[in-house]
């Protein structure tokens, strides 16, 4: 499923295209085109299809995985047994390695610059930020990577997040904040809300 936009491949190919068949929106895949495929396995994500994963079953062997709202561990784990389904195990284990690897590097480096200052990571949503938590995915890999969270809390109700309105971010005086943008119709309205909060 590329939700329409044959981009959401491309972006995790590094650019390369293959081909393929979508099957709709990820939310609610089309389960006509799904039964026309000839798939060995369907992989769905709790939170979005455990409504119809009876209907999936019947295409094709289905497991359900938390992947929208995982934590960083729990994603490691949905990873290696997406790899010992599939049989590539050592594969995946090689690239669990380099990514811990690359996570303790930045760590180092992060700790020797920025100390003890507060790291907030948000996603524009409207007139509203997304604001990801230490519980979170994004929250979690931060820390492993050795930036401290400006919000610690195990409230992973909303997939781990909290949500703050524009109005209420000024408490976040003095930290870093990283926001993450919306390329597209939308990217210059988001830019236009963070230079007028933050520069």
């Amino acid at each position: 499923a590329d939700d329409g936009e044959q981009t959401k491949v491309t972006d995790i190919t590094n650019g390369e295209s293959i081909e393929y068949v979508s099957v709709g929106n990820r939310k609610e895949p089309n389960l006509e085109e799904l039964s026309t495929l000839d798939l060995d396995l369907i992989i769905a994500d709790t939170t979005r299809h455990s409504k119809i994963y009876e209907d999936l079953s019947k295409i094709a062997p289905t497991i359900v995985l938390d992947s929208i709202g995982s934590s960083y561990d729990e994603y490691i784990k949905n990873f290696e047994t997406i790899a010992k389904i599939v049989g590539k195990e050592d594969k995946a284990k090689t690239k669990i390695e380099e990514t811990e690897k690359l996570l303790s590097d930045v760590k180092a480096k992060a700790q020797e610059k920025l100390g003890d200052k507060k790291i907030l990571t948000v996603s524009p949503k409207n007139d509203e930020y997304t604001a990801h938590t230490s519980t979170s995915f994004v929250g979690q890999v931060l820390e492993k990577a050795g930036f401290k969270n400006a919000i610690q809390s195990d409230d992973r109700v909303i997939i781990g997040i909290k949500h703050y309105s524009v109005k209420r971010t000024s408490f976040l005086t003095g930290k870093f904040i990283i926001i993450f943008r919306t390329i597209g119709r939308n990217q210059s309205r988001y830019n236009g809300i963070y230079e007028r909060r933050y520069r």
